[in-house]
C-alpha cells in the first residue's frame, strides 16, 4: 500500500458543543496529518464556526508533535507512533486518497493550494 506525500490528509470535520458558565458553544475541529517522505509526521488542526463544510490548511498550519513523530505501514495499516516508539493510532488505508481510523474517522487527500493563487 502507498500513500501520498505531497498534499496532507484531513478529516471532515467534527461538531462539538458544551456548555460553559451557562453559554452554549458549538464549533467544528479539523485535523490533519502531514505524512512525510522521510516517515515523520506532522499535525494540523484547527477550530472553526459550526457551519464550516471544509478547510483548507497550508504548509506553514502544521507543527511536530511528540505523540505523531513517526509513521510506518504494516500490511494495509498506516500506524504513527510518539517519540518513545509507542504506538499512538492506526489508520486503515482505503485507498492512497482516503484513510479510516480506529474510531471511523475518514481523512481524505488533499493537495496544498499554490501560494500564488
Amino acid at each position: 500500500m502507498i500513500i501520498l506525500s505531497r498534499g496532507y490528509y484531513v478529516s471532515s470535520g467534527k461538531v462539538y458543543e458544551e456548555w460553559h458558565a451557562g453559554i452554549y458553544m458549538n464549533y467544528k475541529i479539523f485535523s490533519a496529518k502531514l505524512f512525510q517522505g522521510d516517515n515523520s509526521v506532522l499535525v494540523a488542526s484547527i477550530k472553526t464556526n459550526v457551519e464550516v463544510e471544509e478547510y483548507s490548511f497550508k504548509i506553514g498550519d502544521f507543527v511536530i508533535s511528540n505523540n505523531q513523530s513517526r509513521f510506518n505501514i504494516e500490511n494495509s495499516n498506516l500506524c504513527t507512533y510518539r517519540e518513545d516508539g509507542s504506538l499512538y493510532q492506526v489508520f486503515s488505508i482505503f485507498n492512497k486518497y482516503r484513510l479510516i481510523d480506529e474510531f471511523g474517522v475518514t481523512f481524505e487527500y488533499r493537495v496544498f493550494e499554490s501560494e500564488e493563487e
